[in-house]
């Protein structure tokens, strides 16, 4: 048990492991009740692992007693770092999590609503829950005849809809 606390906070790549599970884990629970996380907590999940993991290796990679074969690992993988992030960060952009999130009422109840669809747009809506979590079954789903704003008032981030 020593050894472990010896390394484990020298050791980035362990502490992303390690998060990668805690948040896996509880995704498992939000699933298994209905629930999910909030758009915005998959995306700073999703940057906190790239950059754990980028700079975790760094780290494993600077350890390396022989500096030839350390300053050779370290131009490798800088170089195919930049090469998948040629790929990774397109695909990042077009996914679903970077839709606009909106916190809307409707009758006097919170939902969450999420746009689906390019030229026919639909808006979804979700329980709202709290800051972190949403409700993960669609409760209604609206026509959203071309661009959805269901912010009127940009500082007033609630919308009533009638």
């Amino acid at each position: 048990m020593k050894i472990i606390k010896a390394h484990l906070p020298n050791n980035i790549l362990s502490y992303t492991i390690l998060y990668i599970i805690v948040i896996s884990s509880l995704h498992l629970i939000l699933l298994f009740n209905e629930l999910m996380f909030r758009n915005w907590v998959y995306i700073i999940t999703i940057f906190i692992v790239i950059f754990g993991f980028f700079i975790g290796i760094i780290q494993q990679i600077l350890k390396i007693k022989k500096q030839k074969l350390k300053c050779v690992l370290l131009s490798i993988f800088i170089i195919m770092s930049s090469i998948i992030s040629l790929y990774i960060f397109p695909f990042l952009q077009t996914n679903d999590l970077f839709k606009s999130e909106y916190v809307v009422n409707v009758d006097g109840k919170k939902y969450i609503t999420h746009e689906k669809g390019f030229f026919n747009t639909y808006i979804l809506y979700y329980d709202y829950i709290n800051v972190f979590v949403s409700g993960s079954q669609v409760r209604m789903e609206k026509d959203g005849k071309g661009n959805f704003d269901p912010i009127n008032n940009k500082l007033d981030y609630e919308f009533e809809y009638k």
